[in-house]
């Protein structure tokens, strides 16, 4: 076999087994060494700001377990890995978007993750108004095999 096909047949294992996540996404951030021009004036935009405003308090990140590292630095990159959704007392929300889990629900994990992925950044950077551009964003919806309302 293949370590392609080998590769793909432990994340086909790991995916069948796993259950734990509604949604998981990996970030990569960048960040200006020098403020590019942008429509808005210098300092006019104020992530942490608006999250306020929105009532969105950023929790302290998780401490990383074994060999998992939440975020890395290279230049003027940010490298975020996989989050998942946890909820303010700390447990994870779980199960299939369409099998045990609502629409609803989904968004509500996905708005979780969001947020621990903010979090990380933060704690990485020390201030949101410092990212100049989101490179790429991969989510990933752990829904059942029956459930196609993904694009909602």
């Amino acid at each position: 076999m293949s370590s392609w096909n080998a590769a793909k047949g432990r994340r086909r294992n790991l995916a069948s087994r796993s259950v734990i996540s509604a949604s998981a996404m990996s970030v990569l951030l960048l960040l200006a060494a020098e403020r590019a021009p942008a429509a808005e004036p210098a300092g006019s935009f104020d992530p942490e700001g608006k999250l306020a405003e929105l009532g969105i308090v950023l929790p302290e990140p998780s401490v990383p377990v074994a060999n998992y590292v939440k975020a890395v630095r290279t230049g003027n990159l940010v490298f975020l890995s996989g989050h998942g959704p946890y909820r303010s007392d700390g447990t994870l929300v779980t199960g299939k978007l369409g099998g045990n889990l609502t629409i609803e629900e989904g968004y509500e994990a996905a708005r979780l993750t969001g947020i621990a992925l903010l979090s990380t950044l933060k704690s990485e950077i020390g201030d949101l108004s410092r990212v100049r551009r989101i490179v790429k964003v991969l989510g990933m919806v752990n829904s059942d095999p029956s459930f196609t309302d993904q694009p909602k």
